[in-house]
């Protein structure tokens, strides 16, 4: 979250999902965004991407989905929810940017691999996992978004693809 780019992503995120939320009495959610960001961003925490996505198999339906679907169901904006799920997908190849080994700490991680790299820059496979996903790998204009940011993050890699996104709002 030190990044700029980062944080405006997870900004534009929280963004894309709002409407999607159900109003809370007694709280501004504009305000509650921002002390999300500020939190987040604090550099004590310094959380690490491996425990972000540890058992991403059981976080992604739970924290990501729902609002993916009540965009599609709305026809709002689903840029940032299928960059979400791009990333994932590209994460679970197990190398970064730099082709570093990443390890992968999740009970479905044999299939999720196989998944994903089998696809390389196609997300279908992984998307046609059922179990996580549902449905979902039926609709062609969140299949055809989480493709397009997924052959971002291959051929540009993180920082050019987060850069790309924020020109395209």
């Amino acid at each position: 979250m030190a990044d700029p780019l980062f944080r405006q992503a997870v900004t534009n995120l929280m963004d894309e999902v709002t409407p999607t939320l159900q109003p809370v009495p007694g709280i501004d959610l504009d305000e509650y965004k921002k002390t999300l960001i500020e939190r987040f961003s604090n550099p004590k925490i310094r959380d690490q991407l491996p425990r972000l996505c540890l058992n991403g198999s059981a976080k992604i339906p739970k924290f990501v989905l729902g609002s993916l679907r009540d965009k599609l169901q709305l026809g709002g904006a689903i840029d940032y929810l299928s960059l979400t799920i791009a990333a994932w997908c590209h994460y679970l190849n197990g190398y970064d940017d730099q082709n570093r080994p990443i390890p992968i700490d999740d009970p479905l991680a044999d299939s999720l691999t196989q998944q994903a790299r089998s696809g390389k820059t196609d997300p279908r496979p992984l998307l046609s996992l059922f179990e996580i996903f549902g449905d979902l790998v039926q609709s062609p204009r969140f299949v055809e978004t989480v493709a397009d940011k997924l052959r971002s993050l291959h051929e540009f890699g993180v920082q050019r693809t987060l850069v790309r996104s924020s020109q395209a709002q």
